[in-house]
């Protein structure tokens, strides 16, 4: 079975599981992976999968130069390992956009990754 089967295959999975006239089941999604390699893709999906990582980061600048818009709060996204194999689907919730030294400690603890603290960040 191919990556795109899969994937639309846990999509159609999840809408089984809302009640017939919940908004979001019309809603359409994104595939995504966080991080840069397929070991680091996966490290980081399964931490959002399993609710240790509940808040990430992106640099604006970043995302401008490769012509990516900010995620939208509402935003449905399907989380995918290094692989391309789904994980977990999420909705974006909150974006905030801050200088790198207004990131608190919460954020730090809630980015899920390394010793959760505002330093290890």
């Amino acid at each position: 079975m191919n990556q795109q089967t899969k994937i639309e295959q846990f999509w159609q999975s999840y809408l089984a599981t809302l009640s017939a006239g919940e908004p979001s089941r019309s809603l359409t999604y994104v595939v995504d992976q966080f991080a840069d390699t397929p070991e680091a893709a996966t490290k980081v999906g399964k931490l959002v999968r399993d609710g240790v990582k509940t808040t990430t980061s992106s640099l604006v600048w970043g995302l401008e130069e490769i012509g990516e818009a900010l995620p939208a709060v509402g935003q449905i996204e399907l989380i995918v390992d290094g692989q391309g194999e789904p994980l977990c689907i999420i909705e974006v919730t909150d974006v905030e956009i801050k200088p790198f030294n207004a990131v608190d400690a919460q954020f730090a603890f809630d980015y899920g990754e390394g010793d959760r603290t505002l330093a290890g960040w």
